[in-house]
């Protein structure tokens, strides 16, 4: 629904650690001698955060109809692998 809207409210929030909430609604109102036309329309989506994520860092945008959420991850360290001896037994 966000896509080609034009929206009059929004916003993020992280209503539960690890977890964005982002919340927008639009309302357009057209009115024509013998006729009104309403458009009122909300949506609500809720996202993990990747492992990693900095929530105090994340951005957003609204530009054209396209909203455009920005979430950094800082670099993680792959585990190790080490190699494991395996015994023959006879």
């Amino acid at each position: 629904m966000i896509l080609g809207s034009i929206l009059t409210t929004t916003s993020r929030s992280l209503s539960r650690p690890g977890v964005l909430t982002i919340h927008a609604e639009r309302r357009e109102e057209r009115t024509a001698p013998h006729r009104s036309e309403f458009r009122y329309g909300s949506m609500t989506r809720s996202v993990a955060l990747p492992p990693g994520a900095d929530p105090d860092k994340i951005t957003a945008s609204y530009r054209q109809g396209i909203l455009d959420v920005t979430i950094p991850v800082e670099a993680q360290q792959k585990p190790k692998g080490r190699p494991i001896a395996i015994r023959r037994r006879d």
